[in-house]
């Protein structure tokens, strides 16, 4: 890669006068068309989350009925045993304080908040392409970040992701103006970004740490003295310690040695065992015929709350990292070229963005930053065994950034070829070849979104609408039940009640762990049938024992749910005679 000189940057306001520290007259170049495309933003992600039908997922239920005992003063409890050991509370926290909005649910309240803070990505997204590309690649990147219908899809959802993007892509703004410019006030706004991602998803610790040496050694790159990094790297270790430390020092006193997360354990021993040949589900949740726990799933917060676990040897480690890595790189590269995430138009944008001139030295310390957060992406993706879209969906950003400039690259090479036109043609000619391209990226996105199921389905599978049903059931009918087990957490979530999960064990063991635990309630799906060795025959036999009847079975196949009580006496079946 060439790089050219400071002196030979392409026109166009920095991204530092966006930011309020240059000339006042800079400033609303940027931040008028930076406020109208946030704003557009927002309105997508309202308007789909007002028209689209929702149904909780497994994996969001914990967010949110963390958040509902948090709004409720019951603090950071999730709904299962140890669920606040092993998540972060930033997330739960905005769902709490977003519950006291009048006439909505808690649910809905949740992906508001993952819709708020999913808007917001277009603001880094916009100043990042400001800052290597110009205005206009500002304008078209912020364009792709608030009409991409995969970004629109996922901002639905009551997951960490949507705020973990925005903060992470915040932080690494920040950090690139550190690098750039010096001073602490980016490098504390670095910090604090990098701790409320740390809070939201324990890898921001990792951006953050990699970060501060960058920051430390930055005028080294700029020709300064490298004394003078010294202050910044501190302001960013200050910024992420205020919003970072408390948590750390939470962990750690539970665990009796210093913690900075209390997932990461539980991670590798599920990788470790699925590596070994296990199903997800008995890697997840597996007891032994001594009804001792094995699947870290069952006992979440152990992992963190006892210390001295034995700790994978660190060879085998990395062999396993370097195993996972592997896979996640050939998933990638599909990824980025799938439709979902506007491909194949994006990505040769964002490649004519990367590669069409050479980058100046401003350019090319961005770009480094930038490089530097994609390498740690793939260093957190390498110590997870599971392959799932919305793990990938950090890359779709930065190709954002880079078609922004591949944008305008485009329309420069159009209007070079078009230069014996009249006045306004090729200009116009230019503005339409981009607009046509950002529409290509949209439409395309939209036309494969249906092959996004694992980042959210676009509509409710029918197994989760019969599940939701069943928990208005028990809400409704039941309103004395306490405690349910479930696979999913989706009935016990729309009833409002306990969950504990269903262990992976032999039907023996699992009769004897339900009878132990004794829920009030057992639900049974369909889907169940798939993981659970035993749970062809409960569905179809009933419980293997008479301390729990049918009370509940309705519908058929994979979207069939039943419900047993512990209750003695014979009970009315809802929805259909035992016969």
């Amino acid at each position: 890669m060439q790089w050219i000189g400071d002196g030979e940057m392409p026109t166009a306001p920095h991204a530092r006068e966006a930011l309020g520290t240059s000339s006042r007259k800079a400033a609303p170049s940027l931040l008028l068309p930076l406020a109208l495309l946030f704003s557009a933003g927002l309105v997508l992600r309202l308007w789909a989350l007002a028209s689209r039908e929702f149904v909780i997922q497994m994996e969001e239920a914990p967010y949110v009925r963390a958040g509902a005992n948090l709004a409720r003063g019951a603090g950071f409890v999730g709904p299962v045993e140890g669920w606040d050991r092993m998540f972060q509370p930033f997330y739960p926290l905005l769902v709490a304080t977003a519950s006291f909005l009048p006439g909505t649910d808690i649910e809905f309240e949740a992906r508001l908040v993952s819709s708020l803070l999913q808007a917001a990505l277009v603001i880094p997204v916009f100043l990042l392409a400001s800052h290597l590309y110009g205005r206009k690649a500002a304008i078209l990147a912020g364009t792709l970040a608030a009409i991409h219908p995969l970004l629109i899809l996922i901002s639905g959802t009551a997951l960490s992701e949507p705020t973990y993007l925005t903060l992470f892509f915040t932080g690494l703004l920040a950090t690139v103006m550190a690098v750039e410019y010096g001073g602490g006030r980016a490098a504390a706004a670095a910090g604090v970004a990098f701790g409320l991602a740390y809070l939201t998803r324990p890898e921001g610790l990792l951006f953050a740490a990699a970060s501060l040496p960058i920051v430390a050694f930055a005028p080294a790159l700029r020709g300064a003295r490298l004394r003078s990094g010294a202050w910044p790297a501190l302001c960013l270790a200050i910024g992420f310690g205020l919003v970072g430390a408390p948590r750390i020092l939470s962990l750690s006193l539970q665990a009796g040695e210093i913690r900075f997360e209390g997932k990461g354990e539980t991670v590798d021993v599920l990788s470790r065992r699925m590596d070994a040949g296990m199903s997800l589900a008995e890697a997840s949740y597996a007891i032994d015929e001594n009804l001792a726990v094995v699947g870290p799933m069952l006992e979440v917060g152990r992992y963190v709350a006892t210390p001295g676990e034995p700790r994978e040897p660190l060879l085998a480690r990395l062999a396993r990292m370097s195993r996972n890595g592997a896979e996640h790189l050939r998933y990638i590269r599909r990824t980025i070229f799938e439709a979902p995430f506007g491909s194949p138009v994006l990505l040769v944008l964002a490649v004519l963005g990367l590669l069409a001139r050479p980058w100046n030295a401003r350019q090319a310390r961005g770009h480094f930053v930038l490089f530097l957060g994609i390498g740690l992406a793939l260093v957190v993706l390498s110590s997870c065994r599971l392959v799932l879209s919305r793990y990938h969906l950090i890359f779709l950003p930065f190709l954002l950034v880079w078609a922004g400039g591949g944008l305008v690259h485009l329309g420069d090479g159009l209007r070079t070829t078009l230069a014996w036109t009249r006045d306004g043609q090729a200009r116009r000619a230019a503005a339409g070849l981009q607009i046509a391209a950002v529409a290509a990226v949209a439409a395309l996105a939209l036309s494969g979104i249906d092959q996004a199921g694992d980042v959210h389905p676009p509509r409710p599978y029918p197994a989760t609408l019969v599940r939701q049903e069943a928990g208005r059931w028990i809400r409704s009918h039941r309103p004395a039940a306490r405690v349910a087990m479930e696979r999913s957490g989706i009935a016990t979530f729309y009833s409002g009640i306990n969950w504990l999960l269903f262990p992976w064990a032999t039907a023996p063991a699992a009769q004897r762990y339900v009878e132990k635990l004794s829920p009030d309630l057992l639900v049974l799906t369909g889907t169940d049938t798939t993981d659970y060795p035993f749970a062809a025959a409960w569905l179809e036999r009933g419980f293997p024992s008479p301390l729990f009847q049918r009370i509940y079975d309705r519908g058929t196949g994979l979207e069939r749910v039943v419900i047993y009580e512990k209750r003695a006496g014979p009970q009315r079946v809802e929805g259909r005679s035992l016969g």
